[in-house]
């Protein structure tokens, strides 16, 4: 097994009546403590950063560091500061300063600035220190200091400055404790530190997971919950009820994703799999694990993993930092085999088999191929028939219409290709998606015919069939989906027989008459080779059709 520090702060009993003494003679006289540099005996120590509020894509408003006190005794923040220094970790020009105390074993949330601008209302908790630093979402360093004035010290140096009480360097920050800096977080995710760990090293002490600004007085997350199978990590209900906390656990690893973007892989319970009612199933018994850096396991090891519980917008994972947040497992370990099951009619039973691996029984359908040429996604539909627009089929707002949304959400599913490469994007242009094919078309209302096992996902608010590795236009036919061909060579002349037909359109996508490459300020979507297709933006009402005769 790879170390794994404990969490919390460890002290010896003389060190803990100490600490104590100083914070009792502190509230006495009025005096802030002395500090001889970052230490495992730091009275406060920073337990969160956030650097992306208010841009794109994140969810809170403004940026944010959370102080924990690990101690019995309160601590009076009074002349204190938390201050930021870009990635460099040169110049401190942002200082943040503290007033009042935090409780033992309680929390202080430190506001920072918002990309949305100064007026903005903050969706954090009530904040018990505000400030107008402004940090970078994934680089940057954070200085917890036992004075108001700006730090002169620069980069790693300042984990010996004795003003400095404790300190964080993320992603390339160049101002860290210990061995190197806490991996990079980014508009939707913070570095933590996992379970108050205090080794006063950021690479050991942090992970990346979802922002969890504390309010003041509060207390932070249970410790770690220790050792757990993957069904009670997953839990019975949408969420797992060990978020925020470290756990280890042990499965087989079913699916490896080191590239594509999925920067994981997914470990199963051994000896879980075969016939499945998702009905009759309380938790899965898979869970994919986030590793930030680093080489990921093999498909087939036996591992034992430890990291943070998360929910990722809905899926259940544990993230680690690189390699030294898993080991093998020298125990002996029966094998994953795929559960043979028909897909699932509610989000429950899905939920039940999120990240396990599967051999999906049944017919599917393809229903759509719209994101098929972007994002190398098919949409299917469970059974013989491909899903119908609700107002195809009745008016809106009657009951007809409902029983199609019903049977919609009840039989679509998304074949994805184990990657989130945007394939119209300028670095992937010159890609092929993997499941368009002049010499094998995809088209809906096609047979689907599952070759390999795969895993069941959610991500980007759907469920998802994933293969166990990225496919590309290159894997094989025989380790992907296939698709029959519905295409004919030429209309059935016999189905046809002597009717005769017309084919008439209309695009009702455009009712603009202008374009957009004769008015100023428009912008365009582009083909893969940079020519302008349709309009993007105009000012005001402009043109939203083509960009040009």
């Amino acid at each position: 097994m790879s170390h794994v520090p404990e969490p919390g702060v460890r002290r010896r009993p003389r060190q803990i009546v100490s600490a104590v003494l100083a914070t009792l003679a502190m509230v006495v006289v009025g005096l802030a403590p002395a500090h001889g540099a970052v230490a495992t005996s730091a009275p406060v120590v920073i337990n969160e950063v956030y650097g992306g509020g208010g841009n794109s894509g994140s969810t809170l408003t403004h940026d944010f560091v959370e102080l924990y006190n690990p101690g019995a005794a309160p601590v009076d923040l009074a002349g204190w500061s938390v201050q930021y220094a870009s990635s460099a970790g040169t110049t401190w020009s942002g200082v943040i300063p503290l007033t009042g105390s935090i409780a033992a074993g309680g929390t202080y949330l430190v506001q920072g600035a918002s990309q949305l601008g100064g007026g903005t209302v903050s969706n954090l908790p009530p904040a018990d220190a505000t400030g107008t630093a402004n940090f970078a979402a994934t680089n940057g360093n954070v200085a917890l200091v036992s004075a108001a004035t700006a730090l002169t010290c620069v980069t790693s140096a300042c984990a010996t400055d004795p003003a400095v009480v404790d300190l964080v360097g993320f992603g390339t920050g160049m101002a860290f404790a210990g061995t190197a800096a806490a991996p990079a977080p980014s508009n939707t995710t913070s570095v933590t530190r996992t379970g108050g760990a205090n080794t006063a090293d950021n690479r050991a002490d942090f992970t990346v997971a979802a922002p969890t600004p504390t309010a003041s007085g509060t207390t932070p997350p249970p410790p770690p919950a220790g050792t757990l199978t993957i069904a009670e990590v997953q839990g019975t209900g949408a969420s797992s009820p060990y978020v925020g906390q470290q756990v280890t656990t042990t499965g087989i690893v079913t699916a490896a994703y080191p590239t594509g973007g999925f920067a994981g892989f997914v470990i199963q319970t051994p000896g879980t799999g075969g016939p499945t009612d998702p009905a009759t199933r309380t938790a899965s018994d898979a869970v994919f694990v986030h590793q930030t850096s680093g080489t990921l396991p093999a498909i087939g090891q036996h591992l034992a993993v430890t990291g943070t519980v998360s929910e990722y917008y809905g899926l259940t994972e544990l993230t680690i930092a690189d390699a030294t947040g898993y080991a093998a497992d020298a125990d002996a370990a029966a094998p994953v085999t795929a559960s043979v099951t028909g897909w699932p009619t509610t989000a429950d039973g899905r939920e039940r088999l999120e990240s396990m691996l599967v051999a999906p029984v049944g017919d599917f359908t393809v229903t759509n191929t719209y994101a098929t040429n972007q994002y190398g996604e098919v949409g299917l539909a469970a059974g013989t028939t491909p899903l119908l627009q609700p107002t195809d089929v009745a008016r809106p707002g009657s009951a007809e219409a409902a029983a199609v949304v019903a049977d919609d959400a009840a039989r679509g599913v998304v074949l994805d290709d184990g990657a989130s490469t945007n394939f119209l994007s300028a670095a992937s242009s010159g890609l092929t998606p993997p499941y368009v094919s002049l010499a094998n078309p995809v088209r809906v209302g096609a047979h689907v015919d599952f070759r390999t096992p795969l895993i069941v996902d959610y991500r980007n608010s759907t469920w998802k069939l994933n293969p166990t590795s990225q496919v590309t236009d290159t894997t094989p036919l025989a380790e992907r989906a296939q698709f029959s061909n519905t295409r004919t060579s030429a209309p059935d002349a016999t189905a046809l027989g002597s009717g005769a037909l017309r084919v008439a359109s209309f695009n009702v996508l455009n009712y603009f008459t202008t374009l957009g490459a004769d008015v100023a300020g428009c912008t365009s979507y582009n083909d893969r080779n940079g020519n302008p297709i349709t309009v993007n933006s105009c000012p005001g009402n402009g043109p939203r059709g083509a960009w040009d005769a």
